[in-house]
């Protein structure tokens, strides 16, 4: 009798544990699918841009007039101090906290006039190599977030959103960077193109750090088979070496955020330069250098 009551005991026991393992497993289980799947499109999507970016091809897809939705920026508003801990802090302390905040004013006041402090500068810099170190493939740009991997105007505009809350889409539309009646708005690098011609800063040998980088022929975009695509790509400078060589990092570079190079003084140079340009069939002319591909610098 008290055999059989142990194995009844054993055998409701282990019915049970069975039956929340089961549980436990087929959760295990949606929760693998649900994450490969999301794997899977990421990955078909990368695939995507990259056939884009870099591969041959003799027919381009249908040129899209650029659209873009851009509202103001919204005002940055700090989070009300605490006093509670405002006077647990020694004078040392608060007196480092006001420099810090005058700075940040002054900074702010600096951006609004639009000049970059070096600290800017390094900044938008930072940001820039954090994303390309990162992979990251969305960025929030004034409340919306923006697929920037694929994109190489977006990733520019996140990149200065992030650091400086300026919209320079909205700013080159509000200042009258572009003009809204000819090819201005075609594209997001013709966008920025135009509004640092106009409003900011554009030179075509010198650069600083944080400047847009504008480069022109790296795809035959009006598909016309010639070599006559002005700014069709867009970086930001991340550093500059002693020699000239300007180092960047750009996205929708197969798909990707990528870092590379560039040197004016020595534009066909291999080691001081990068492969920037998509090869096509049609083409009788070697892979160009981004060197030879650069049409300028612009920033504020």
């Amino acid at each position: 009798m008290k055999k059989i009551l142990i194995l009844l005991f054993l055998s409701a026991f282990l019915s049970d544990n069975l039956a929340l393992y089961a549980k436990k497993k087929a959760k295990e289980e949606e929760y693998v699918l649900d994450l490969t799947e999301s794997v899977q499109s990421a990955e078909s999507i990368e695939d995507e841009a990259e056939y884009k970016a870099i591969a041959p091809m003799d027919k381009e897809p249908e040129l899209q007039v650029f659209k873009i939705r851009v509202s103001p920026p919204q005002p940055h508003v700090k989070p009300p101090r605490d006093k509670k801990i405002d006077e647990k802090k020694t004078e040392e302390e608060k007196k480092k906290e006001k420099e810090e905040e005058e700075e940040e004013k002054k900074e702010i006041d600096d951006i609004k006039k639009g000049n970059l402090s070096d600290k800017t500068r390094e900044k938008l810099a930072a940001t820039a190599i954090k994303w390309y170190k990162q992979n990251v493939k969305t960025a929030d740009i004034n409340g919306r977030k923006v697929t920037i991997y694929n994109d190489c105007s977006n990733f520019i505009r996140a990149v200065y959103w992030s650091v400086i809350k300026r919209d320079l889409f909205y700013d080159a539309q509000a200042t009258g960077g572009v003009n809204r009646n000819n090819t201005d708005l075609t594209s997001g690098v013709r966008i920025l193109h135009s509004y640092c011609n106009k409003k900011l800063r554009f030179s075509k040998a010198k650069a600083k750090v944080g400047d847009m980088i504008f480069f022109s022929n790296t795809y035959d975009r009006n598909r016309n088979k010639k070599t006559d695509d002005p700014n069709v790509h867009i970086a930001i400078v991340t550093s500059l070496g002693s020699d000239g060589t300007v180092y960047f990092i750009h996205a929708n570079a197969g798909g990707q955020i990528k870092e590379g190079k560039l040197n004016l003084k020595e534009p066909s140079n291999n080691k001081k330069n990068i492969y920037l340009k998509r090869k096509y069939s049609w083409e009788k002319v070697k892979r160009v250098m981004s060197g030879e591909l650069t049409s300028g610098f612009g920033g504020f």
